[in-house]
């Protein structure tokens, strides 16, 4: 079935236009700083075979569409947070962080990005724990149940990186295989960078490695939520008509997925949480366009990167792009049909490829 990509919303297109003339000093800062696209310099090794893994893969089953009919109406502006279920917790890092947790075996740490929430794997975990291993999502830093730090700027690359390897330790376990998502990938980045010791493998989605991304034209239009979800008023634009901007985000980074409204429900729970949505645009505050240092030093860790061909966030050039910042054959880049969340998206597949690169090693 053809899907038709859903329109910008007026709102949505205002505040595309909003941002236009930042855009326009963020790409003089970067150029200024040094922030461009890298040379290609290492190569990559053999992608895995999706046919092969997908015969042994568990199957996903589809989203159920009828989900939709047992959503309660909510108000607007009256929305309340549910308590999650079934959280364990744990203190790393100086924060109590809230996780699920399936199976035994070797630790896989699952980290979500925004708007998301941990929900954003349960097909995954399961999955994961059928096939040998011990598979924990966390909510990170700002998301509640997890804590919400005192320093509302406390939400850059080298903490989150810290965080992760903190839960490592916490979770009683010397390594972890390490997979993320969106902000999730670059905390995740960061922990390899930090102590590639304790990473043995690597798996990202939708965001490259810093080094890869270029601050162009096209980019600065795709990524202009990094602007104006840092302003003074992003709690406002997010929060409007029950959250709408959820929806409009998901819709602009997946322009070919319609997820059923049940998708954006643990993410909307999330922000109705008292001081959740403040502490969690705290991630765009803290972003700057010169990487942390710690990129610097090309990763060592077996890494699989996987990109959604329709992603609306991310050019699929800015993952080859991304292989100056890891060591000579260490780096592979899978392409998957769908957008930014495309382990959503094209689940089965997703599954098939993670569970090849787990076994490669």
């Amino acid at each position: 079935m053809n899907i038709t990509p859903r329109p910008v919303t007026p709102r949505l297109d205002a505040l595309l236009l909003r941002c236009g003339l930042v855009g326009a000093a963020f790409v003089f800062l970067a150029t200024a700083w040094g922030c461009g696209g890298t040379e290609d310099t290492i190569s990559s090794t053999d992608e895995p075979d999706l046919e092969d893994a997908m015969e042994d893969a568990p199957s996903i089953d589809a989203e159920d569409e009828s989900a939709d009919t047992a959503l309660p109406d909510v108000p607007d502006g009256e929305r309340v947070h549910v308590p999650e279920e079934g959280v364990l917790t744990v203190e790393a890092n100086g924060l109590t962080f809230g996780y699920f947790e399936e199976g035994e075996g070797p630790l896989v740490l699952l980290i979500h990005g925004f708007p998301d929430t941990p929900h954003t794997f349960d097909d995954i975990r399961p999955a994961l724990a059928q096939a040998g291993f011990r598979a924990v999502s966390p909510f990170t830093r700002g998301y509640t149940p997890t804590g919400i730090p005192a320093d509302p700027l406390a939400y850059d690359a080298r903490t989150q990186g810290e965080d992760v390897l903190a839960l490592i330790e916490a979770l009683g376990e010397e390594e972890a295989i390490l997979v993320g998502h969106d902000w999730g990938a670059m905390a995740v980045y960061a922990a390899a960078s930090l102590a590639p010791e304790k990473v043995s493998q690597l798996v990202t989605v939708a965001i490259p490695h810093p080094l890869g991304v270029t601050f162009d034209a096209e980019f600065l239009m795709n990524g202009s939520h990094f602007l104006y979800l840092a302003q003074d008023d992003a709690v406002e634009v997010m929060s409007a008509n029950d959250f709408e901007h959820v929806e409009e985000l998901y819709a602009r980074w997946s322009p070919t997925w319609e997820p059923p409204t049940s998708e954006y429900e643990p993410v909307k729970n999330v922000f109705a949480a008292p001081g959740a949505l403040e502490a969690v645009l705290g991630y765009y505050r803290a972003a700057s366009p010169v990487p942390d240092p710690i990129f610097m030093t090309p990763i060592s860790v077996p890494t699989l990167t996987i990109a959604g061909r329709d992603d609306g966030v991310t050019p699929l050039a800015f993952f080859e792009d991304a292989r100056v910042g890891f060591e000579d054959g260490v780096y592979t880049v899978v392409e998957l049909p769908g957008g930014h969340f495309t382990h959503r998206e094209s689940p089965d597949l997703f599954l098939s490829a993670l569970l090849e690169f787990l076994s490669s090693q």
